[in-house]
């Protein structure tokens, strides 16, 4: 068995994958860039309420199944708030990928809850999920820093 196998063989015998499984709760958004201030404002009300109290844990965010981002926090409900700014008011370079189009409208936020306060073990789960799922937020990062080291000399 390689390690592709077995890193996916692991997540799937520990419940990681896949991320429609029980062990994940599922949350749909509606967001754009282009909403109303008041939707926004009540979707940010939604995520706190559901996500009450504090959940700590690993999140994914897709569209159409496509998975976008894959994250961990200590307070899934406030990161997930910092990526709904991302679309609708921030507007600096990371902001960007969640402004495509392509990125906005339905969204479903799944996420799975950790007992665990551990930094390291979040880490560890969100790097494996990473690894597999491949999402495409990571891509779109990497190409980025293509076209920068593009423009500029390596070697007198």
């Amino acid at each position: 068995m390689n390690n592709w196998d077995q890193v996916k063989a692991f997540a799937d015998e520990t419940g990681l994958l896949p991320t429609s499984n029980k062990n994940w709760v599922e949350v749909y958004i509606v967001l754009f860039s282009t909403s109303p201030l008041n939707e926004y404002m009540e979707l940010k009300k939604r995520i706190l309420h559901e996500l009450q109290p504090k959940k700590s844990g690993i999140y994914v965010i897709l569209k159409d199944e496509r998975v976008l981002y894959i994250g961990e926090s200590k307070d899934i409900g406030k990161r997930l708030l910092r990526h709904l700014a991302k679309i609708y008011v921030r507007k600096d370079g990371r902001a960007e990928f969640f402004k495509q189009t392509e990125n906005q409208g339905k969204l479903s936020i799944r996420y799975l809850s950790l007992n665990s306060t551990e930094v390291s073990i979040r880490l560890s789960i969100e790097n494996i999920l990473t690894y597999i799922l491949e999402p495409e937020y990571e891509l779109w990062k990497t190409q980025k820093s293509m076209q920068n080291v593009k423009n500029i000399r390596l070697f007198p």
